[in-house]
């Protein structure tokens, strides 16, 4: 009976503990925090059979359940002179590039050094590396025992075998016992974002047709100051005298006004659809991210405004745009996204950039043609749009249907040679 009761004693004990931490953590004082997070699953163990051994021991009086309890509370202090003790680190990771393609690596060198007046015991520094929520292997770095101010350099790589975003740190040293019963983790930077960028073709001047425009696309705006001349009008009170035609005015006994038409400046958006019923699977999906990257890339390198919505992630134009900033967005992209359809995505579009002189919608091959023109048919008479639409083991095929350009590519090799029979067109 006496077991029993010391047995429910520790139960209760244990139930507390849990308790603070599902629900009270922020209510416990620190040093406390810090104790309670000291422990890993085989150190509550020891510890609690521990302390429930020793309450028997005392109680029924067995002196085998009392040694017992007292080499196991004997142990978990022995671990803790392994454990408990200040350090002061300075961790400085660097990666250069921060953003890379498909299949390369990225490098960079992470350098500890002792802040402390006094020498540094040998310990282990983590450096945890996910993939979004995905937690991937940390790579670990022992560090030596460090004199005050000696530091500690070593060279990391981190592979990059998929498109997406990586996040690096924050860096963590560890220290504890021989055998694994307390452990004490400390944070010392932030964690670092690291693009992965998915693999791009270069178009060349392929894209010239459709990209560039040196006077603007015509609207059927009619404006007072514009390059684009429409007509001739008689003139009203208001016009900029500026604008009157000497000769017609002449000839007509009465003030002639040159009429313009608005332009805007070329505007590319380049959007991606990520919903799985359009794809026929994942490998479609990266190939669009692929096309979608290229075409974004040759509108930089063409100083022509660009905004991207890629699989519910976008990216507004702005004055001043760099490759890596642009693809940054390709590499957020996910398959599967809640809202990134074509239809939300052309939505979301006419919101961002409301000024787009050129679409590019890029699907995959469960698209169907008429569902993709009703996608376009949502921009204005003024937007040119092009569809593209990633089909496994097709033949790479250009086709008009209605106001919309089709482009059928079986894989990002394809998009050059296609896209030379649209620009020709």
């Amino acid at each position: 009976m006496r077991f029993g009761q010391a047995w429910a004693a520790v139960r209760r004990a244990a139930a507390t503990v849990d308790g603070l931490a599902s629900s009270g953590w922020a209510r416990v004082p620190a040093p406390v925090r810090v104790v309670l997070a000291l422990p890993t699953a085989l150190g509550w163990t020891v510890s609690g059979l521990g302390a429930a051994s020793l309450v028997a021991g005392l109680t029924l009086g067995w002196r085998e359940l009392l040694i017992a309890g007292v080499a196991a509370l004997l142990l978990v202090a022995l671990a803790g002179y392994y454990t408990i003790g200040r350090t002061q680190l300075a961790i400085d990771i660097d990666v250069v590039p921060p953003r890379v393609t498909v299949g390369d690596q990225f490098r960079g060198t992470v350098s500890i050094r002792n802040a402390a007046p006094r020498r540094l015991a040998p310990l282990r520094v983590e450096l945890p590396v996910r993939s979004g929520a995905t937690l991937l292997e940390p790579i670990p770095i022992e560090v030596p025992a460090l004199g005050p101010g000696a530091e500690h350099r070593v060279l990391v790589t981190i592979p990059a075998a998929r498109r997406g975003v990586l996040t690096a740190g924050p860096a963590t040293s560890v220290r504890g016992d021989p055998l694994g019963l307390l452990r004490r983790e400390v944070t010392w930077t932030e964690a670092e974002e690291l693009f992965i960028h998915p693999t791009t073709v270069g178009i060349e001047n392929l894209g010239a047709g459709l990209l560039r425009d040196l006077e603007g696309q015509t609207t059927n705006d009619l404006s007072m100051n514009d390059v684009a001349f429409h007509a001739l009008r008689e003139y009203v009170p208001g016009d900029d005298l500026r604008h009157v035609h000497a000769f017609t005015s002449a000839r007509m006994g009465k003030l002639m006004v040159r009429q313009f038409v608005d332009t805007r400046t070329a505007h590319l958006a380049v959007i991606v659809s990520g919903a799985t019923r359009e794809y026929a699977g994942p490998d479609q999906f990266e190939v669009a991210c692929s096309v979608g990257g290229s075409l974004a890339v040759r509108a930089v390198d063409d100083q022509q405004r660009v905004s991207v919505i890629a699989a519910g992630h976008s990216a507004p134009a702005r004055l001043r745009q760099s490759r890596g900033l642009v693809l940054d967005q390709f590499s957020r992209a996910e398959f599967g996204a809640p809202g990134s359809d074509l239809v939300t995505s052309v939505v979301r579009t006419s919101r961002v950039a409301p000024d787009v002189s050129l679409a590019v919608l890029v699907t995959g091959g469960l698209m169907e043609v008429a569902d993709m023109q009703a996608a376009a048919a949502r921009f204005g008479p003024d937007v040119r749009v092009v569809g593209v639409r990633v089909v496994t083991g097709a033949h790479p095929a250009a086709q008009r249907a209605g106001q919309l350009s089709v482009l059928t590519i079986p894989s990002l090799a394809d998009l050059r040679t296609v896209l030379r029979v649209v620009v020709r067109s």
